[in-house]
């Protein structure tokens, strides 16, 4: 129960599609550890740039499921779970494992 209510904290920053890029990863990877970060304002003098949408991200993440396979497939994994973000504007994802 408290593991619960610290997600939900830690989720109450973060934007829409941090928040959906979360439970994603949640669902599919039951991490220990997990965090993701809009890093979208590092590229605000690109072509294309908008403020008000993520475009980049940063994943920190920490499972039992993912560290059973090798950093690649793990990449691969997390890539293919997150597989329909990249039609909705995300360009970019650093995932740290």
């Amino acid at each position: 129960m408290q593991e619960v209510q610290i997600r939900e904290c830690l989720m109450e920053n973060y934007k829409n599609k941090e928040k959906e890029i979360y439970q994603i990863l949640d669902k599919n990877f039951s991490p220990h550890f997990l965090k993701v970060k809009d890093v979208s304002y590092q590229h605000k003098n690109h072509s294309g740039f908008n403020a008000k949408e993520t475009s980049h991200v940063e994943i920190e993440i920490k499972s039992d499921k993912l560290g059973k396979i090798s950093r690649i497939e793990a990449h691969r994994e997390i890539n293919k779970a997150l597989d329909g973000l990249w039609r909705e504007g995300i360009h970019s994802i650093k995932i740290n494992l």
